[in-house]
């Protein structure tokens, strides 16, 4: 085997290596940006409620469904009741901008730049990403001695959000829809108590019409949660998902059906009229606000690219083995 054969095979391990690395260094920033997103209060509160069901179908225990079913409901209700008529102070700008600067503290952990440097992404947004920055590193030295930025690429200019958040839904009619969810629920829960466990789901394999894509799946990595589907029920609805009004005026009318306890012979009717009830309530609580994440989204990618491209500078620069060696650095900051 020629000596050039095998430089060319260490050289493309290498490569592969420092870019397989740091695709899952951002996958694991991706997660943490994201938490922070979810959990910063000056962002529509939203519900998880795929992540939820999933959840619940997992369980084993009649009361542990209902108790969980119960807490999402009330969690709809705190947000109806916190919702822009109670003068909630909603500014999605701010959180996206000092977002925005955490994921560019993250980058410039990597970077052979002073930890200086990422003060400049924060303009304006608190020591988002200063904190990160340095908080990293540190971690990053107790992890391995002597850990180090390697790479050679500039600060981005700050993240300048303009307006991408509107109100677009009404927490008044959704109110009205929770209330009817909520007397569905009580029929549901005589139901599953006295059925067991398996009356909890419908047991269709089709799914709700029209799910709305919410604003906290924003990164590539994110779409995974598109793997829950979304609710399964028996309510055929308009072509296009019924509206909001058309969803209180369904529920009305099925809860205008009275359970028969054990005298009851149609027991599915009441279980998909609940999780028909329940989806379209989700989809509303979560659908209040427009909140547009294309922005956000292009420039973190754009951060990623620079990475990217200063990462190809390194490897031509200092070659196979110190490439491999700072792969593995890289490796030690997620875990």
């Amino acid at each position: 085997m020629s000596e050039n054969f095998v430089e060319s095979l260490q050289s493309q391990a290498a490569r592969a290596t420092l870019g397989s690395a740091l695709g899952r260094y951002f996958e694991w920033v991706e997660e943490q940006v994201s938490a922070a997103l979810f959990a910063d209060k000056r962002m529509p509160r939203t519900i998880d409620y795929l992540q939820h069901y999933a959840a619940l179908r997992q369980m084993d225990s009649t009361d542990d469904v209902l108790a969980g079913l119960n807490k999402t409901l009330s969690l709809a209700g705190d947000i109806l009741r916190g919702g822009p008529a109670e003068g909630a102070k909603i500014d999605a700008d701010a959180a996206l901008k000092d977002a925005a600067a955490s994921y560019v503290g993250y980058a410039m952990v990597l970077s052979a730049g002073e930890t200086g440097i990422v003060e400049e992404a924060g303009e304006s947004s608190g020591d988002a990403s200063e904190t990160v920055g340095s908080d990293l590193r540190s971690r990053a030295f107790k992890k391995k001695e002597g850990f180090a930025g390697r790479l050679h690429f500039d600060s981005p200019q700050p993240f300048r959000p303009d307006s991408t958040c509107r109100l677009v839904g009404s927490a008044k009619e959704t109110a009205l829809l929770l209330n009817e969810v909520r007397t569905s629920f009580d029929t549901f829960s005589r139901v599953v108590r006295d059925n067991g466990l398996l009356a909890a789901f419908s047991t269709d394999t089709t799914s709700g019409a029209c799910r709305p894509e919410y604003w906290w799946i924003f990164f590539s990595s994110r779409t995974k949660e598109d793997d829950f589907g979304e609710i399964p029920y028996r309510v055929e609805e308009c072509p296009d998902g019924d509206t909001l009004q058309q969803s209180i005026e369904r529920m009305k009318g099925f809860n205008k059906q009275k359970y028969l306890d054990f005298f009851d012979d149609d027991i599915t009717q009441h279980i998909d009229a609940f999780w028909y009830g329940f989806a379209k309530l989700m989809q509303n609580v979560n659908g209040l606000y427009h909140l547009d994440m294309s922005g956000f989204n292009e420039y973190c990618e754009g951060v990623v690219e620079a990475v990217t491209r200063s990462a190809l500078d390194f490897y031509n620069a200092f070659g196979s083995k110190v490439t491999m060696e700072f792969a593995a650095d890289i490796e030690t900051l997620t875990k």
